[in-house]
């Protein structure tokens, strides 16, 4: 069973909020499922699998490096991925995922 969790998209503005509920600003939280498409899509990535791919591909986090402080990450993208892996116990487990995938060494076997 998929898990689903509202996350605050705070790169862009909410475009209806609720007057009449105190807490509108929860009106502004998209429903999104975690996972690895989900996180790209939100660091602003191509979300495809084969996007996916060639970005792991492409990308190589260097030895004892932590992951929100890789080079080749925006300011926002280290941020989000800050705040996934300081506040989420379920958003830190795809930001793991990622993280040992640009860490694995490919082997030719």
């Amino acid at each position: 069973m998929t898990k689903t969790y509202r996350f605050l998209y705070k790169h862009r503005p909410a475009t209806k909020l609720n007057s009449e509920d105190p807490f509108s600003r929860r009106a502004a939280m998209d429903t999104v499922q975690v996972r690895m498409t989900n996180l790209f899509r939100q660091m602003g990535l191509d979300s495809t699998p084969e996007g996916i791919a060639k970005f792991i591909s492409q990308h190589r986090l260097p030895a004892k490096t932590h992951i929100a402080e890789a080079p080749f990450w925006s300011a926002s993208q280290r941020a989000l991925l800050t705040e996934m892996l300081d506040s989420d116990a379920d958003w830190a487990v795809v930001v793991d995922e990622l993280s040992v995938s640009l860490t694995e060494v490919k082997s030719n076997l």
